[in-house]
């Protein structure tokens, strides 16, 4: 009779430890798998932080854009001061200046 029980704890035993693998290597896989891939939260966050970027590098060469138009508005005005400015110089600073005032409002608008 020993031997029959020795025999069925050794079963359970086994049973137990083959049960105890198998949701260990289940909770193992799920955290692996949990880990190893983008979830959707962080992706979202991701996708935020780019669009911003996006957005201030934009802000920037509109800026930039911007000094760039003004600093040549300053330079034909230097090159005619106290002289008669040609037509096309004042057509050029007129174009300028409306391209600047375009800029501005797309700056504001965000």
């Amino acid at each position: 009779m020993a031997l029959f029980s020795l025999k069925a704890t050794w079963q359970k035993v086994t049973a137990i430890v083959g049960a105890l693998v198998i949701i260990g290597s289940v909770v193992g896989a799920t955290v692996r798998i949990d880990t190893r891939y983008a979830k959707t939260t962080q992706v979202y966050s991701l996708t935020e932080a780019v669009n911003y970027v996006g957005m201030r590098l934009d802000q920037k060469i509109i800026q930039d854009r911007i000094s760039d138009l003004q600093d040549r508005i300053w330079k034909i005005e230097d090159r005619y001061r106290g002289k008669p400015m040609p037509q096309d110089a004042i057509e050029a600073i007129r174009q300028y200046k409306k391209e600047i005032r375009d800029l501005e409002r797309k700056l504001k608008k965000g």
